[in-house]
């Protein structure tokens, strides 16, 4: 016979009965628990009444999704909505050299000092710039205020197209965007070689009709490299001569480097035909440089006779090299003087 879950007396205590517990029938301790009533579960599909569901709306068709996840999606949507879809625009650029205009913002122009100055002053819907440059040099350094260029960026620009790269430089000066500017010019000057200088000399030489800052920090490094980079490149001028083993000069023996006032001859003859191959404002600036590192005033003036016979061998023989001795000697590179026809006078000299 099972147990009943609550006695008489059980219930008397439940129900209000504050009699002694000792009168309390505890049988119902061993009583199985009960079970547990079933409950409905939601069909399929059904979302109970207590659960709030949240639907996005639908995003039309056309508009950006912009992600902030991080800067350079910030940038992204910049470039695409602001500069190449031009929405939201509140100002057109004008170049008429290139005959095109751009839809832009005034906000994004204004990191630029020089646009921030022109839009600080009264203005119109439209500013007309005077930019005589190619229309890919316009379009990357407008797209840099946007979405700026990273290192690598400036790299390709300046292995694949380097006159785009020097228009850059033309624009970054008259724009005042420092960043960029020094960004091109590291990058010019850790791509120089022995080949690409001659390039790079051309190219800069159709710039400096007016003289500017950035094309003479631009010659500054291209004659750095003449003067130092390629010289230890070449082993040119070194400041030893390696030795197969010991010798013996008088009593002293001196191992593998010794003081050497003749240089080898191969490193001093290539580096004297590439100094011969260049124009001749910069074989004056690299053979009259303080940085060329030759020993005495002597070598260099060696040297300077060496680059000039390889030019005269090519046609060119309006410059010769002299050496001045004042208070500061040095080798002077200076175009030749020919003789004048004349006659000699003895009236010009005292008589015995």
């Amino acid at each position: 016979m099972s147990t009943p879950l609550l006695t008489h007396n059980h219930t008397q205590f439940l129900n209000g009965y504050h009699g002694s517990m000792d009168s309390i029938d505890h049988s119902f301790r061993d009583a199985s628990p009960p079970l547990p009533l079933p409950m409905p579960m939601p069909m399929l599909g059904q979302i109970p009444h207590h659960q709030q569901t949240f639907f996005p709306p639908m995003v039309p068709i056309g508009t950006p999704i912009f992600s902030d996840h991080n800067m350079q999606d910030y940038c992204d949507y910049l470039y695409h909505v602001g500069f190449l879809q031009g929405q939201f625009s509140d100002i057109h650029l004008v170049f008429p050299t290139l005959q095109k205009s751009y839809a832009l913002h005034s906000l994004v122009l204004s990191r630029s000092p020089a646009f921030f100055r022109r839009l600080s002053q009264p203005h119109g819907k439209s500013l007309e710039i005077d930019l005589d440059l190619s229309s890919e040099a316009i379009y990357t350094v407008l797209s840099h205020l946007y979405r700026p260029l990273s290192y690598g960026d400036v790299c390709f620009i300046v292995n694949e197209n380097p006159r785009v790269a020097l228009e850059l430089l033309e624009a970054t000066e008259e724009l005042e965007m420092e960043s960029l500017s020094d960004m091109l010019i590291h990058s010019i000057n850790q791509h120089l070689n022995q080949i690409s200088i001659y390039h790079w000399i051309r190219l800069l030489r159709s710039f400096t009709t007016s003289r500017k800052r950035w094309t003479e920090t631009l010659q500054h490094h291209l004659v750095q490299y003449l003067t130092h980079r390629l010289v230890n490149q070449l082993e040119a001028f070194p400041i030893g001569a390696k030795m197969t083993g010991g010798i013996c000069i008088g009593q002293n023996e001196a191992f593998g480097y010794m003081p050497a006032k003749t240089p080898p001859l191969r490193g001093m003859v290539e580096l004297a035909r590439a100094y011969s191959m260049l124009p001749e404002s910069y074989m004056k600036l690299c053979l009259e440089h303080e940085d060329l590192p030759v020993q005495d005033m002597i070598q260099r003036f060696h040297f300077a006779k060496q680059v000039l016979m390889f030019r005269e061998q090519c046609g060119k023989q309006n410059i010769t090299a002299v050496m001045r001795f004042d208070q500061n000697p040095c080798v002077l590179i200076v175009k030749k003087v020919g003789r004048k026809a004349g006659r000699w006078d003895l009236s010009q000299y005292d008589k015995v």
